[in-house]
């Protein structure tokens, strides 16, 4: 183990590089981030979501605090990076500032993704209090009647209320923290028409960055073609710009026929009940290599199941149904 967290982050690169060169895993370093599932509860109803459509693979629950602590504090000699969550909204849970605060006193950096319903209801103190590093909130619309289309039982104005209130509450208490406070939008078939007006609407409510995104789909197989969803006919922009696959639905980046992948390398997500998931788009846990709270971090990060999957990456990618998700 490297407790210098920069060599982690060179070591792990070249780690990465030489594995893709040989087509053999090679795995040197700690993970450099993260994602903790303090819950996969959500009160959203996204259309494209498996959890806001009720159509996850796993049951919904809360993580429990004590075995969150004795994660955090077996990791953090060697991970630097916290991110809530994996899935779910962290906001759900009224002591979500407990598990924010225990990282930031264990030395890590904390990055915070929202749907932004709850900022401007619950305890919001410990953003500017901790070392948080970022704070993203997803908003895909400028109007509620777009807004609503794909953020189903969201309300915009609750929302940007939520992001002005902590843009206030930082520059009141004359903090550093959140570092960024960021927007993200999504875009999609019924809002690709805001975006030249996307900018302006994130200076007005006061973020410090506006991302603009683009929507991934479950892709159906057709022989040697791909066939988009019912959701990626309904959601998937017109402007070519801004969508992830070409006229045949195949990535445009060639990543449907390329080895490799860095997430495997660089970055872990965690479920409430412990479960390691192979990466984000592992929803269901179905390519788990083990789970962290029974058999310790390490064991599973650095175990024989995590390396015969990034094996099977550096190998026989197209064949990992997984792997059809992401154009990493």
């Amino acid at each position: 183990m490297f407790r210098n967290q920069l060599v982690n982050r060179q070591i792990g690169k070249i780690a990465q590089n030489l594995s893709v060169a040989l087509r053999r895993p090679v795995v040197w370093a700690p993970p450099r981030l993260i994602a903790a599932e303090i819950t996969n509860l959500c009160n959203l109803r996204c259309p494209m979501c498996k959890l806001g459509q009720k159509d996850l693979g796993r049951d919904v629950g809360l993580m429990d605090y004590e075995k969150y602590c004795r994660l955090v504090d077996e990791i953090t000699p060697f991970v630097r990076n916290m991110s809530f969550p994996w899935y779910g909204e962290p906001f759900t849970r009224k002591d979500f500032g407990k598990f924010v605060r225990y990282a930031s006193e264990k030395g890590m950096v904390v990055r915070v993704l929202t749907n932004g319903t709850y900022l401007n209801k619950c305890e919001i103190d410990y953003l500017v209090e901790c070392n948080v590093h970022s704070v993203t909130v997803a908003i895909d619309g400028l109007e509620q009647k777009t807004y609503e289309i794909y953020r189903v039982g969201g309300n915009l104005a609750e929302v940007t209320a939520g992001i002005k209130r902590l843009v206030g509450l930082r520059k009141e208490r004359r903090s550093r923290y959140p570092e960024l406070i960021k927007m993200n939008y999504i875009v999609m078939k019924h809002n690709e028409h805001e975006l030249p007006h996307v900018q302006e609407f994130g200076k007005n409510i006061g973020v410090d960055l506006v991302k603009i995104k683009t929507a991934y789909v479950e892709r159906a197989e057709a022989g040697e073609r791909f066939l988009p969803t019912e959701a990626g006919e309904r959601f998937l922009p017109t402007d070519s710009k801004y969508c992830h696959y070409d006229e045949e639905f195949r990535l445009k980046s060639g990543q449907d026929n390329n080895p490799g992948c860095s997430d495997l390398w660089r970055s872990s997500v965690i479920s409430w009940e412990g479960t390691m998931g192979l990466c984000c788009f592992d929803y269901d846990c179905e390519y788990s290599p083990g789970n962290v709270f029974q058999e310790g971090f390490f064991e599973v990060w650095f175990g024989n199941k995590m390396q015969e999957f990034r094996r099977r990456i550096l190998t026989d990618k197209k064949n990992i149904r997984l792997c059809k998700r992401c154009d990493r």
